[in-house]
C-alpha cells in the first residue's frame, strides 16, 4: 500500500521461483529499486524442469 517513488538509477534485479511439477507455475519477477509491482511478472508452465 505504500507509494513508491520511481529510481530510474537504481539496477534492474530479477528473481526466479522454479516449477518442478504439477499444478506449479515458473515465475519470474523484477524490481528496480523497491519497486516491484509496476513491472509484472512472467508466469510459464512446463511440464519439465529440463526445458
Amino acid at each position: 500500500m505504500r507509494v513508491l517513488e520511481p529510481d530510474k538509477t537504481s539496477p534492474l534485479v530479477m528473481g526466479v521461483d522454479i516449477a518442478r511439477h504439477g499444478a506449479d507455475q515458473t515465475v519470474i519477477r523484477f524490481r528496480r529499486g523497491l519497486d516491484a509491482r509496476s513491472i509484472p511478472a512472467v508466469k510459464v508452465r512446463i511440464l519439465d524442469t529440463m526445458h
